[in-house]
């Protein structure tokens, strides 16, 4: 994988933007009402999230972790191509043994959500906070989905490993009232919870060949453990 330190500080700062005032900014500082402490960002894949986020409350004490060391790797070789900062993110493939004051899962909860559930509460203790941002869609038919989906790097590539079946089931069969439910299975009360958000771009664009692409939708939640 080539990495042009021009495009990804352009690709961090169009997610600094996102993060301080669009779809995750609206969870992160919903989360910070209670205090941040050390945060688990769960599932982080290639995503800059994590390092957006350390800039955005640089007294937290961040770990990143996703279960694949290529996403990992990858990751890591972005970070390095710019980033100097004291406070580092901790990037693991290796799955933490510690408790955590509050655990994000973006955009990874969709997959397996009651194994995932059942993993973030491992993380917690009593008072953690827990943020989910994730997919919107369910139940959307396999042409709409593929109109709002799959134009970026990322997604076509998720798309040709797991096929359009497979990748349209994986995304449309979880949405925010399973969400609801199955965090409160696991004690855990919300505080926040938000459906039918359009993407953090938040319009329509257009893509490479001139087609008009609408946004994909995203819900947000926030709990904590009681």
């Amino acid at each position: 994988m080539t990495f042009t330190i021009g495009r990804t500080q352009e690709h961090f700062m169009v997610w600094r933007k996102d993060l301080e005032s669009k779809i995750p900014g609206r969870l992160t500082k919903e989360l910070n009402k209670y205090g941040m402490g050390s945060v688990l960002i769960f599932g982080c894949g290639r995503s800059p999230f994590a390092e957006v986020f350390a800039t955005c409350y640089p007294n937290a004490q961040i770990t990143a972790y996703d279960a694949d060391e290529m996403k990992i790797q990858d990751r890591k070789r972005y970070s390095n191509c710019f980033h100097n900062r004291e406070n580092k993110v901790n990037y693991t493939s290796e799955r933490p043994f510690q408790e955590f004051d509050t655990v994000i899962a973006f955009a990874s909860m969709h997959e397996n959500p009651e194994e995932i559930a059942d993993e973030i509460v491992d993380f917690m203790r009593q008072g953690s906070s827990v943020g989910v941002l994730d997919y919107d869609m369910k139940g959307i038919s396999r042409e709409d989905f593929f109109v709002k989906w799959g134009h970026n790097m990322h997604e076509k590539r998720e798309r040709a490993d797991l096929g359009d079946k497979e990748t349209h089931r994986l995304h449309t069969s979880f949405g925010l009232e399973d969400c609801v439910r199955i965090m409160q299975e696991r004690s855990i009360i919300k505080f926040m919870a938000e459906g039918d958000i359009l993407n953090g771009y938040g319009r329509p664009f257009q893509l490479e060949n001139g087609e008009t692409k609408e946004p994909t939708k995203h819900f947000l939640y926030a709990g904590m453990l009681l």
